[in-house]
């Protein structure tokens, strides 16, 4: 919570920059001597830099400066120059030095310089040199000495005015930069790594590099004659800056790569300027391309010099460059590239061209036949991601510059035959080979690099076919055919291919409209189906916005102009595919209304009325209001809208030609059960494209219709979103009402304006608005609200006052900051959700200060006195709250300076108004030192008693409140906060000396205080604690450890650290801070609570971060410090402790800061690493020695789980594969554990998992090549692996064999997880082939698992194109008759195995055409049939033999009719003979065919088996063995589950045999699945006489009752329900029995649908609900006890309606929604509504109805005394929590109040003895409730002495009787003596205000529409 902004200080606006104050007097006095020069309006934006406030002023103003002067440069000229008035040249004098001194002597002006080099660079450089020179001078003269960081940035700026200034002083010049970068440098050699802060070091080294580039670069035209004299200063410093630039590339290991990329950008162009120094102007270009030929690229020599190369001695690049990783070579030919001019570039040369073994001579150049094919080459060398993105950079770089080249020279007769030759066919078909290479990398950055090297070929392709189609037939071929071809292949690409569409948009310019439908005829609706795949939706829309726009205009053009025409024919196209799709599958809908909506309406906005008229009249929904056709009509609202194409005021006004408007749409809409539906119309009236529209009365009404309807919903993500959209809203509100008050006092001032009434409507309509929302919201916050309600209420209040504090008016013309609100949410803070306290002090901190209602010292005393009693308490939640408390004491009083706290630690502290002016900070020094004294007094408690401390004085909660005041305190005088903070320290020192008592022992969660000496009544009283005493102190150890850990982190976050040696505005010291993080180190290395090592660590990374951030070395070394400790500890610990305790988390937060701050370079995270591999691959030498191996394994496990670690650590995975696999061989359990726990997270982060949001399988995993060519060594080391476990594993005589096999397991599993790949080359040193015999060898083992695994692992192993002829050669392995020799069972079960997996892991990848397989494998499958027969004795060979035929044979292919012969003849032995069917497993897979053929294909069935398929399955449900039994019910289940569509079996046969099986089956299972078909089923019983009832009923009655205690109890209540329903469909209904089965129904539903009852129990009875009750009432002639039991069960579904689980309310309210005459779904609240309307209009006189009203409203029982308890501390730790966090009580109150109150009017004299004696019986119970209220104290002063009425259970107990007594009689007023201690809420209900009873709801509205809805039905 402390991490979060809103808790931090806000950053100011950045100072200005101080100028001398005499520029002003200048200014001044040269603007009088000329006042009408033009130079006045330059001297005035001068004089407003020096003036101006804040720094961004002062740049707005020196750019008006220097655009002034660029924009007159030509007169500035002439005045400067030429003879012209002294005054004005004066004027413009004054200017111009003014800049010059900003660039030069004013040493903080660093961004003013970009805008003063740009003024200074238009004026004429023989008037600006001589002033410059002095100042130029100066600053080498100073800088020769005094290097300092701004430096860099004053040469940057010179360099852009005038670079031969720069070139005049370069040797200087570069003696400064070759020192600074070696100063910047010296960090980053292994002596110094660790020592200072390499973040910074980086930073400074990236800015020189970067600003030494940009210099030499200005400086490339003018140097080189300056180097042609080898003797020269110039040459010499020049030198030395290359070799300086040198260091970088030669040790790039050592430095960022951000360093080396810039440095050898500036290496290649000071290198290429040497080269022409002494080089005439004619051999220039030839020189160049042959220095770099021989320096850098040797192997393409084809006649190598001796004449040693520029620097050879001391660059050798000749020698070296071949030695650079490729990576270091990528980054210098990144430099030539931009070194290299074209002609050098393209300079014709002798090249020694490879060809496999054989070299060609031919003639070349550098760019085409020697730069291209290395980069190329390296491409497919890069291992890692970043070269190989880099790399792909380079490559579209490379085709830029050609095209450049093409541009230059494609016309130059000397170029044009090279580069025709060079462009042929085969080059574009390599480029597109690249590309398809690349396009679908798992890494985003080079999928966008292969997107521009994609747009690079297209350019490059115009340009050639440009150029060169007339003189070449091959171009002019691949000229007609490359687009069209590419196309095509573009468009029949898989549509969930992100780049696809990019591609597409790039070929829409060549192809157009007509082009794309040409190559897919159904293009658009394609496109459109393609938005239901998420990762595709942006790229998607933007084709199709190009689409239609391209439509649009060539339509129009077809139409001559007639746009009306042409719209009406694009309708055509893509209006009804749109329909189609927006009311499909909500997948689809969802991107298309996110993505497509807003491409096609801003190209067609008049299509909006159309669009929805047409699906409002789609036809193929079940009824007028459908969900589909709601949300698709509320998506294109919401769109329109948003886009501006619909204003509020026509919002309620569309669709006018139709049967129903918009408006009635969205009034149906806010009421619906579907809350995206909701969310939609929510966004369609609170969002506008402009936030001054004003609210339309339709939106306002919406609004409140909305939050009537929805604030009460149980979904968060729901709650989230109606947030943003109202907070909207909100701002919409507001800003037009500011406008209207700013227009109303404009106008006043001015004169009478007739707008004025206008405006002032607006305004006060806004602000009853507020007054309306703030009411609604708080009466939901009602103590005790149910969590929904009250989250977000409270979080809309939140935006309320958020967005309104800036509006005066709402803040003080409403209720928005009365005493009644802000009172109401101060209580909130005691509410017993988490989410709930944090909102509620979010929104007190933004209420004016003091806070309203709390600005006397008697009612601020009350709060401070709250706060203090809380944070003694040892509940969490009271901990926080006082907490809260007394931040917000802060916050509001404190830090205004006007009030005064003291005496907290006494019973009376003390709260005064500071009399006279105070310091802010030394009134919150006074404040915090009372903290402190509070916190002492506890942890001296403590020290002496831990019993009586975490009863009476817990040492967590001061602890957490002095957390949450340091981090909001400004530490400006760091001399008043030293002593505090030192001693602050000693306090959580001593704190967690006292907890590690606790915490570190070897059982912390179940601390035993009796065993440590200490008495239940160490202090002379038996408290009246009623947990267990260890429980409680353990409780407040591990919380005061955790608080007083993050309490550290909080003090190095906030308060002010040491920056230099003797820092003065530093509070605490280096030891000071090393004692911190030492004593957070203890904790984690001796804790074994794991709560309090958590949030110990989460302190010590906070630590860590602060650190990391300074640049002051002694504080930067202490994680390095602490760091080695850790390493240390892992192998001199000598505790053992589950999963290594404190050691991961110590290490992950330290790591992690260092991950966070230390982006460029990590010195810490290599280093732990590296030892920590070291010693886990360093086996234990005894068995009992093995405890730093596992610490070290456990470690590097949760390093490889942590998010923000996994890029820092990629060097290191294969060596933590290694030693995982190595792990598995090792003699120790303990080590071969955390191996098995370690495994799981190396093969995710190697290889890839599955994962739902990626665009398919194959992009979240790795194929083997991919896997082996990013870790090459791991293919030998496997290999050997494999043979070695393969080879020894089966030894039974070894005793390292059963280990041998879990270690060959492990890389068996390995491989399984890759995709099959194929290689070209089956010969490769990667190629799978060298595994396959091994791992089929595998696959033969005695183990079962390992044989599985292994023929998983074949998969990756076998490519596709020679899958056909593995498994043929895998089949030749198994004997095709039981004859065939001498044969091994685990070998063929092995082979069988490996063809199932080969197949479906090709299969699935789409790999293989299914006809291959069916023509090739299955004949020789069925070679080998006999498996199926009885020959064959070992039934797992048949078995798998099954699962193949099952899983790949296709119906109708002889193998498998074959197969169904073999298996009904094996089932018909068993049949007969009455033998257990299910005897193997074979056996159940052989009646899963033979019944899949007979319910799918009974004919097929009949002819191959002669046997009717009804007759089988029948014989099968009756087979003695109840496994049989339960595979053909499954199978009948498929069948009714299917509808029919796959299935054929008369339904109606079935039903009676299900009535046969519930008499008489005895097996649960299968009875189970007999009751699920019945109800699924759905059909009536057959018509029987009424003599039948008790021989048909009677029985089934029975057996349902004697199942209620067995295991099937809860399909049993299901089933009740529908049998129910059967017997009200029964004309001859018996009265006896019915009357049984109606009590037992009704007795079962009440008995299971309590909410104490298990989650499944309450389901049943919701299902047995609604089947029980689907059918219509008019229809049958009830009896009296049967509609009592429908009113009952009616009943026992409204209260489920309020159940916790949202599929049982959801249920039920879709089914009260489809039974009410409503036509569309209600929430489960409304549900409640429509429930009861039902009820009182069907059964008014029912007595349980009118008894459920009674009892709900008017209970006669007595309320009990309240018990006056104090909110202390002792009480129970641990709160229950709460069963239903959704349920609300005062629903169901005030919907029967408000439904008996109608029943009293219509019973009228017979209800009136029983309302008498209820009033009176009410009266007494509310005088009585008053009596209590006045007499209600506690013990000690707080705020339940003021407002116990506040307290959930009171004010539940209250509200109850002034319900039932407002249901009996009139309203009345509240007693003078209790209007302040009375909540809000029971006031007006007393008093009638607004009828509120009913501040949940507005069931009159409901009635109203019920009545209306009933009338007409």
């Amino acid at each position: 919570r402390m991490g979060k902004k809103k808790y931090l200080h806000k950053s100011k606006e950045e100072e200005p920059h101080s100028f001398p104050t005499n520029l002003l007097d200048e200014f001044e006095r040269s603007i009088k001597s000329e006042p009408s020069s033009p130079c006045i309006e330059l001297l005035g934006f001068a004089k407003q830099t020096i003036t101006a406030g804040g720094l961004r002023d002062q740049l707005n103003f020196l750019k008006k400066l220097g655009h002034g002067l660029s924009s007159r440069s030509e007169e500035v000229a002439n005045i400067l120059l030429l003879d012209s008035s002294k005054s004005v040249r004066d004027q413009y004098d004054v200017v111009i030095r003014f800049l010059i001194q900003i660039l030069f002597l004013e040493p903080n002006t660093r961004p003013l310089h970009p805008p003063v080099a740009r003024a200074l660079k238009t004026l004429p450089q023989s008037y600006l040199e001589p002033i410059l020179l002095p100042y130029f001078q100066r600053f080498l003269d100073q800088v020769s000495n005094q290097p300092s960081s701004y430096q860099g940035f004053v040469l940057e700026g010179l360099s852009e005015i005038d670079p031969s200034i720069m070139v005049r002083f370069a040797d200087r010049i570069f003696a400064y930069f070759s020192r600074t970068i070696d100063e910047a440098a010296a960090p980053f050699h292994e002596s110094q790594r660790g020592a200072f802060n390499l973040h910074e070091a980086t930073l400074l080294c990236e800015e020189t590099l970067k600003v030494f580039f940009a210099i030499i670069c200005r400086m490339a035209p003018i140097l080189p004659r300056e180097l042609s004299n080898p003797q020269s200063d110039i040459y010499l410093r020049s030198k030395q800056m290359l070799l300086t630039l040198y260091q970088f590339i030669g040790h790039s290991s050592l430095f960022p790569k951000e360093c080396v990329l810039t440095s050898s950008l500036c290496l290649m162009l000071l290198y290429k300027a040497f080269l022409i120094g002494p080089t005439s102007d004619a051999d220039r270009t030839e020189k160049i391309s042959q220095e770099f030929l021989a320096n850098f690229f040797t192997e393409f020599e084809a006649n190598p010099r001796p004449v040693p190369c520029l620097f050879e001695a001391e660059v050798n690049f000749r020698g070296n460059f071949p030695k650079f990783p490729h990576l270091t070579k990528l980054y210098l030919i990144n430099g030539m590239l931009l070194a290299l001019d074209p002609a050098s570039i393209m300079h014709p040369l002798n090249l020694k061209i490879s060809h496999g073994n054989d070299f060609n001579l031919k003639k070349g150049c550098l760019l085409l036949d020697v730069i291209f094919p290395t980069i190329v080459n390296l491409s497919q060398l890069c291992t890692d991601r970043y070269s190989l993105l880099f790399s792909i950079q380079l490559y579209s770089e490379c085709l830029q510059k050609m095209v450049n080249v093409l541009n230059m020279m494609g016309r130059d007769e000397k170029f044009a035959p090279i580069l025709m030759d060079y462009f042929d066919p085969q080059f574009f078909s390599n480029v597109l080979n690249f590309i398809w290479k690349h396009w679908q990398d798992r890494f985003d950055p080079i999928v966008e690099q292969t997107k521009n090297i994609f747009a690079v070929l297209l350019e490059l392709f115009d340009k050639v076919g440009e150029l060169f189609s007339e003189k070449s037939e091959s171009i002019r071929k691949i000229q007609r055919n490359f687009v069209p071809d590419l196309t095509a292949r573009l468009v029949e690409l898989d549509w969930a291919k992100k780049t696809k569409y990019s591609m597409l948009l790039l070929m829409f310019s060549r192809v157009g409209v007509s082009g794309m439908i040409s190559n897919c005829p159904d293009f658009f609706i394609r496109l459109l189906r393609a938005f239901s795949i998420p990762m595709v939706c942006s790229t998607a829309a933007q084709l199709l916005e190009t689409f239609l726009t391209t439509l649009r205009q060539d339509l129009t053009a077809k139409f001559h102009g007639n746009s009306e025409a042409a719209v009406q024919e694009s309708f055509n196209l893509w209006m009804d595919p749109l329909v189609t799709v927006l009311t499909s599958e909500d997948s689809v809908g969802k991107g298309v209304v996110t993505h497509a909506l807003p491409g096609i309406l801003p190209v067609f906005p008049e299509a909006i009325e159309t669009l929805l008229k047409r699906i409002w009249e789609k036809e193929n929904f079940q009824d007028e209001f459908s969900t589909k056709k709601l949300r698709a009509i509320m998506c294109v609202m919401k769109i329109g809208r948003k886009l501006g194409l619909i204003t509020s005021e026509n919002l309620g006004g569309l669709l006018k030609d139709t049967s129903v408007t918009s408006s009635e749409l969205i009034s149906k809409a806010l009421s619906h059960g579907d809350e995206l539906l909701c969310l939609d119309v929510l966004e369609t009236i609170c969002v506008s494209t402009r936030e001054t529209e004003i609210p339309s009365d339709f939106e306002i009404s919406t609004l409140f219709n909305f939050l009537e309807n929805n604030l009460k919903s149980g979904n968060a993500g729901f709650r989230q979103e109606s947030i943003g959209k109202i907070r909207k809203f909100i701002i919409r509100l507001r800003n037009t009402a500011k406008n209207s008050e700013k227009k109303i006092s404009e106008a006043k001032k001015r004169q009478k304006n007739p707008q004025v009434e206008i405006q002032d409507e607006i305004s006060i309509r806004a602000l009853k608005f507020v007054d309306w929302m703030v009411s609604k919201l708080l009466s939901s916050v009602y103590p005790g609200s149910p969590f929904p309600r009250q989250q977000l209420s409270l979080q809309i209040f939140q935006a309320l006052v958020e967005e309104c504090s800036q509006w005066e008016a709402a803040m003080t013309k409403t209720q928005l900051c009365s005493e009644k609100s802000t009172l109401s949410i101060l209580l909130c803070l005691w509410d017993t959700f988490d989410a709930s306290r944090s909102t509620a002090f979010d929104i007190l901190t933004v209420l004016p200060s003091p806070l309203p209602g709390f600005s006397t010292p008697e009612k601020i005393r009350i709060l401070l006195k709250s706060g203090i009693f809380l944070i003694s308490s040892n509940r969490v939640r009271e901990a926080e709250t006082g907490a809260f408390l007394f931040l917000l004491i802060l916050r509001k009083y404190v830090s205004t300076g006007k009030w005064k706290f003291g005496g907290i630690i006494t019973e009376n502290p003390r709260v005064e108004l500071n009399s006279g002016k105070v310091q802010v900070e030394s009134s919150i020094l006074e404040f915090m030192e009372e903290m402190v004294m509070l916190l002492e007094n506890h942890v001296e408690t403590a020290e002496k008693s831990l019993e009586i401390a975490a009863t009476m004085k817990p040492m967590h909660g001061p602890i957490l409140a002095i957390r949450f005041l340091i981090a909001n305190i400004s530490y400006k005088n760091a001399q008043l906060w030293t002593n505090l903070m030192k001693k602050i320290l000693s306090l959580l020192r001593r704190a967690i000396v006292v907890a590690m008592s606790v915490v570190a022992d070897l059982a912390p969660e179940g601390w035993n205080p009796e065993s440590q000496g200490i008495s239940e009544s160490e202090s002379g009283t038996k408290l009246a604690m009623k947990g267990p005493l260890g429980q409680a102190i353990t409780v407040m150890s591990w919380l005061s450890t955790k608080e007083a850990s993050q309490c550290i982190g909080t003090i190095a976050k906030y308060v002010p650290l040491p920056q230099r040696d003797d820092d003065p505005e530093a509070v605490l010291s280096v030891d000071l801070v090393g004692t911190m993080g030492d004593t957070i180190v203890q904790v984690l290395l001796s804790t074994r609570h794991i709560g309090a090592i958590e949030k110990s660590a989460a302190g010590f990374e906070d630590l860590c971060q602060t650190l990391m951030q300074t640049s002051y070395s002694p504080l930067f070394q202490l994680p390095s410090r602490w760091l080695q400790t850790f390493l240390d500890g892992i192998v001199e610990s000598e505790n053992v402790t589950r999963r290594s305790a404190g050691f991961p988390y110590g290490f992950c937060a330290l790591l992690r800061a260092e991950s966070r701050h230390q982006r460029s370079v990590k010195v810490l995270i290599p280093r732990a690493m590296t030892h920590l591999v070291k010693v886990a691959m360093t086996p234990p030498k005894t068995s009992h020695s093995s405890q730093p191996q596992v610490h070290a394994i456990n470690i590097i496990k949760d390093i490889l789980q942590d998010r923000d670690l996994c890029k820092d650590i990629e060097d290191f995975l294969l060596d933590i594969l290694k030693l995982t696999i190595e792990g598995y061989q090792s003699s120790s359990w303990a080590v071969r554990n955390s191996a098995s726990m370690i495994f799981c997270s190396i093969i995710e982060r190697c290889i890839g998992g599955r994962r739902a949001h990626e665009e398919n399988v194959a992009k979240s995993r790795t194929t083997f090549q991919e896997f082996f060519g990013r870790f090459p060594s791991m293919h030998p080391y496997l290999l050997q692996h494999i043979q070695y476990c393969t080879r020894h594993a089966q030894d039974s005589k070894d005793p390292q064999a059963a280990i041998l096999q879990s270690s060959l397991f492990a890389v068996l599993t390995l491989i399984s997880k890759l995709l099959p790949s194929s290689l070209p080359n089956p010969t490769d040193q990667l190629s799978p082939h060298a595994f396959i015999p091994y791992v089929g060898a595998a696959s033969r083992q005695s183990n079962t698992m390992v044989r599985h695994m292994g023929a998983l692992a074949l998969v990756p192993l076998v490519p596709a194109a020679s899958l056909v002829e593995n498994v043929k050669s895998i089949c030749q392995k198994i004997p095709w008759e039981k004859s065939a020799g001498k044969w091994n069972h685990n070998e063929v079960h092995g082979c069988f195995l490996q063809i199932r997996h080969l197949l479906r892991g090709h299969l699935e990848q789409g790999l293989i055409d299914a006809q291959d397989i069916s023509n090739e494998i299955f004949p020789e499958l069925e070679k080998r049939i006999w498996f199926l027969s009885r020959d064959n004795a070992c039934k797992p060979l048949t078995n798998i033999f099954f699962e193949i035929i099952n899983e790949f044979v296709p119906m109708g292919n002889s193998l498998k009719n074959k197969a169904v012969i073999f298996a009904k003849e094996n089932l018909e032995v068993k049949l007969e003979l009455g033998r257990d069917l299910m005897e193997s497993v074979s056996n159940q897979k052989e009646a899963e065919l033979c019944l899949e053929y007979s319910t799918k294909f009974p004919r097929i069935f009949q002819e191959l088996t002669g046997e009717n398929s009804v007759k089988f399955t029948t014989r099968l449900l009756r087979h003695p063995r109840y496994e049989v039994r339960h595979l053909a019910l499954k199978q009948i289940r498929r069948a009714i589950g299917t509808q029919g569509r796959e299935f054929q079996l008369d339904f109606a046969e079935i039903q009676d045999e299900m009535l046969r099986m519930i008499l008489e089956e005895k097996n649960d299972s299968c009875l189970r699945k007999v009751l699920q078909i019945m109800r699924e089923l759905n059909l009536d019983f057959p018509e029987i006489s009424k003599t039948e009832n008790s021989t048909f009923y009677q029985p089934i009655y029975d057996r349902l009752k004697s199942l209620m205690d067995s295991p099937s109890m809860i399909e049993t209540i299901s089933f009740f329900g529908f049998f129910f329903k059967q017997w009200i469909k029964c004309e001859n209904r018996d009265v006896t029995l019915g009357t049984k089965i109606s009590q037992d129904w009704i007795f079962i539903l009440k008995k299971n649908g309590l909410p104490d009852q298990m989650t499944d129990l309450r389901l049943a009875v919701t299902d047995s609900i609604i089947y029980g009750l689907d059918f219509e009432i008019r229809n049958f002639n009830l009896k009296s006890f049967e509609k009592e039991a429908i009113v009952e069960a009616w009943l026992v579904a409204f209260n489920l309606l309020q159940d916790e689980d949202d599929l049982i309310r959801e249920l039920l309210a879709e089914f009260i929604s489809r039974k009410m005459p409503q036509n569309f779904l209600t929430k489960p609240l409304q549900a409640q509504e429509v429930l009861l309307n039902y009820l009182f209009h069907n059964f008014q006189d029912s007595e349980i109805f009118w008894n459920f009203l009674k009892f709900q409203v008017c209970p006669m029982n007595p309320s009990q005394e309240w018990e006056e308890e104090e909110h202390d501390p002792n009480r129970k730790i641990f709160e229950k929590e709460l069963d239903n966090t959704y349920i609300e009580e005062f629903v169901t109150i005030q919907l029967s109040s408000f439904h008996l109150e109608n029943l009293l009017k219509i019973r009228g004299n017979s209800a009136e003895n029983w309302r008498k004696e209820v009033l009176q019986f009410y009266r007494s119970e509310l005088d009585s409730c008053f009596s209590r209220l006045r007499n209600f104290k506690t013990k000690k002063e707080n705020l339940w002495t003021l407002y116990s009425s506040y307290d959930p259970e009171i004010f539940g107990k209250i509200y109850r009787v002034i319900v039932a007594y407002r249901t009996l009689a009139p309203p009345e007023r509240v007693p003078a003596d209790l209007q302040e201690k009375l909540h809000p809420l029971l006031s007006d209900a007393l008093e009638g205000l607004g009828d509120a009873r009913f501040f949940l709801l507005t069931p009159q509205t409901v009635q109203k529409e019920m009545e209306a809805i009933f009338n007409k039905h």
